[in-house]
This record gives structure tokens, C-alpha cells and sequence, in this order.
């Protein structure tokens, strides 16, 4: 675990056509030019492991003949991509991926009551965790970018033209930091069930947005089970006692059950339409008839 008030002197890496200016006087980061500024601190290293960054920006509301854009810088493996909250010359709000010279540009349409983030500060933070980055605008979460090229080295600011100002950021790689924003729960309906995530088992319930979880389930012999998410029926593979189906969690809350069906093979032979038949367990218990 990481946690790292970052200096506000950090930024040691240029990966656009400037860095952020840092006015050592107010302790802030501001874009004084209208061009493309983005750059990266000297620590930490992201691998692909959950982190969250966050910021506050200043000045972001006045309106100006271009674009304003404020996020954060990530190092991929494809090279750095910059995650951002977007002001155009109208005034109308939108959000979205591009590298950091803005290119190749993603456009996310925002949420109706976070088109228009009212304030002199807008805080902004982004999450990471299982191939997907979650950004948020003032608390609420703007879009998702779903199996993106995973964060491979650097973090850090980006953002365009004259007056936007960073005054404070941060990074964790906490899980409750992360928590705070990606912050899921599974609950569970039935005996015999078992969560995990990767190799970790998940007692309380507690998961994350973009975690994969494994779901067990102690099978009885003679049984064919189907496990359930939020009541929807997911594939399920019954094998040497256990019953295992997987999802990915995508909201707050998830509710895990599932159903079973006997296993019933064999041909009965002479009879009539009167004959009864009794379907019984191995031990002689009558199932239907």
C-alpha cells in the first residue's frame, strides 16, 4: 500500500508540449499559455494495480474563447493517455480519453446534473482498477472507460490553455482510498456460498467496480446448479462437488443466489398411462412423483 501526498514540486516529466507551470508562491500548478500541458511526478509507479488520483481545480468555470480541459496523465504501455473534464467555448461540459495532445480523443457524454458543475473549484479524481478507469466531477461519478491499456509507470496532470489552475492533488493506492470512490458490495442468498476475487476470499461482502468475482458453490451430488446475479441466470459449470460461476462487478450492489434442478437420467420401460412413477434420492427419498 501506497500512499503518497504528493509535493507540489514533482513534476519532473514533460509529455506534451509543456508542463504545468508550479508558482511556488501559492503552491499551485497553473497552465499560463494556450497550448497542450501535461506532465508527470517523480513517484509513484502505477502497474495495473487499483490507485485513485484526485485534484482540485481553480478557475476552471470562466469562460474563454477555447476549450478548457483538466485531468490526469497515465503511462500505458501505448504511451501516455490523458483522462479529463472538458469546458468548451460555449460553455457546454463533456468529459473524455485522448493522448495528452489531445488526439484520438474519446467523448463522453456527462450525466444532466453534472453538466454544468457550479463553483469556483470543480474537484475531479480518477479510478483505477481491473482494465477500467471510473472519473469523477465533485463527487459523482462522469464515465467509465471500460478495458483500456492497463496503467503501466507514470501519473500525473494534464489539462489546456491560460488560467486553469491545479491547487491540491493527490494519489493512493489504499484500498480503502480507493474504496471511497469504486467501492462495491455482494450479498449473498443461500448455504454453501463462497466469494472470491483473484485468490482472495471476500467474507464481508466488500468488492470494487471492475473486479471479477468467482462464485462457489458446495454441490450436492444429483444436482445441476445455476447461479444467479441480481436474479439474472449466468453460466454455470458443475463439477467435482463445486459448482463455480464468475461476473464482473458494475455497480454499487450486486445479490448473488442460485437454483438447482435434479439430474435425473434412466428409461422406464412397460407401463401404461396409469403407471405412477416416483422419482426418489439414492437413499430412497421421494423427490416428486
Amino acid at each position: 500500500t501506497v500512499i503518497v501526498p504528493l509535493n507540489k514540486e514533482k513534476i519532473t516529466g514533460e509529455t506534451a508540449q509543456s508542463t504545468p507551470v508550479f508558482d511556488a508562491a501559492t503552491g499551485y500548478y497553473t497552465l499560463t499559455e494556450s497550448v497542450e500541458y501535461s506532465g508527470y511526478f517523480a513517484e509513484p509507479s502505477v502497474n495495473g494495480d487499483p490507485f485513485l488520483l484526485t485534484a482540485t481545480v481553480k478557475q476552471f468555470n470562466e469562460s474563454y474563447m477555447y476549450n478548457r480541459v483538466a485531468g490526469f496523465a497515465v503511462q500505458t504501455a501505448n504511451g501516455f493517455v490523458r483522462l479529463a473534464l472538458v469546458r468548451d467555448q460555449r460553455n457546454n461540459y463533456y468529459a473524455g480519453i485522448s493522448d495528452v495532445n489531445g488526439a484520438d480523443a474519446i467523448i463522453y457524454e456527462l450525466p444532466n446534473d453534472m453538466k454544468n458543475p457550479s463553483g469556483e473549484t470543480v474537484n475531479i479524481a480518477l479510478a483505477y482498477n481491473g482494465g477500467n478507469y471510473y472519473f469523477f466531477v465533485n463527487g459523482t461519478l462522469a464515465y467509465t472507460v471500460a478495458d483500456y491499456a492497463a496503467p503501466s509507470g507514470k501519473v500525473g496532470l494534464g489539462g489546456t490553455h491560460i488560467g486553469v489552475t491545479f491547487t491540491d492533488w493527490d494519489y493512493s493506492s489504499d484500498t480503502e482510498d480507493v474504496r471511497e470512490y469504486i467501492g462495491a458490495e455482494v450479498t449473498t442468498e443461500g448455504s454453501g456460498i463462497t466469494l472470491k476475487v483473484g485468490e482472495t476470499t471476500i467474507s464481508n461482502g466488500n468488492v470494487l467496480f471492475g473486479d471479477v468475482v468467482t462464485v462457489n458453490i458446495t454441490a450436492e451430488n444429483g444436482k445441476e446448479y445455476t447461479v444467479k446475479v441480481d436474479g439474472t441466470a449466468i453460466k454455470t459449470v458443475t463439477e467435482n462437488g463445486t459448482a463455480t460461476a464468475t461476473f464482473t462487478v458494475t455497480k454499487k450492489t450486486h445479490s448473488v443466489t442460485y437454483s438447482f434442478a435434479y439430474a435425473i437420467m434412466g428409461t422406464v420401460t412397460g407401463g401404461d398411462a396409469n403407471t405412477e412413477i416416483t422419482v426418489s434420492t439414492a437413499d430412497g427419498t421421494a423427490l416428486y412423483t
